[in-house]
């Protein structure tokens, strides 16, 4: 046998060999809702949704991400990323900062301060709610996920997840906005799959208006 004739049925195993591996490989497209007091769905913005499936988790490099504090807010207020992330809390205000957050998981105090700051590496995974002692209206969350399969709805409500597998799998749906933590059982089909979730009204939390304080003068340039 020729070695051109070895080398091309060395190629067609390689190539079989590689399609069976993906073919089994997901996708998961749509909508979360959540039901308003008049009973009408709407696009849920800034809810989490992740999944994780046992042997199936790609190697991805530690991350790094920022939650910025701007005009007294925080900017994005919802964040989910991978365990083992570094985030930095950048101030671009003219005026102090002071990050913490009190958690069952681990505690975070990283004082007064203006500019770029110190980063939090988050090892464990978990919600944590970050706040500002100085101003405190301003609120956030950092949700940590031991998955590198997760997702963040925008304001159309929408996500989208790619290189899952088929079969059955319960995907974990967390929202500020949510009594508690939902799971959601999806079965998968190799290729394209759709889903949308819509959260009744017992659900979810009753809805408050967050108030600022009134701005407070002559100290010196800490609020």
């Amino acid at each position: 046998m020729s070695n051109y004739l070895l080398l091309l049925i060395f190629s067609v195993l390689i190539t079989v060999s590689g399609a069976s591996d993906t073919s089994d490989t997901a996708s998961l497209e749509g909508v979360i809702l959540f039901e308003s007091e008049e009973g009408q769905p709407l696009p849920a913005k800034d809810v989490l949704i992740w999944v994780k499936i046992p042997g199936h988790e790609p190697s991805r490099a530690p991350r790094v991400e920022k939650m910025n504090q701007k005009n007294k807010e925080f900017e994005p207020r919802v964040m989910i990323a991978p365990v083992n992330t570094e985030v930095y809390f950048p101030n671009l205000d003219s005026i102090f900062h002071s990050i913490f957050s009190f958690n069952k998981v681990k505690k975070i105090d990283l004082g007064q301060y203006k500019g770029k700051g110190m980063p939090v590496v988050f090892e464990e995974p978990g919600i944590y709610p970050i706040g500002c002692e100085i101003h405190p209206w301003m609120s956030a969350f950092v949700v940590i996920v031991d998955t590198p399969f997760y997702a963040k709805t925008g304001i159309t409500g929408k996500f989208k997840f790619r290189n899952l597998v088929s079969g059955k799998h319960t995907f974990e749906v967390w929202s500020p906005k949510l009594k508690k933590q939902s799971q959601i059982e999806i079965t998968l089909k190799s290729g394209k799959n759709n889903y949308d979730w819509r959260a009744s009204k017992d659900l979810l939390k009753k809805s408050r208006k967050r108030k600022k304080k009134v701005e407070k003068k002559n100290l010196g340039g800490l609020y």
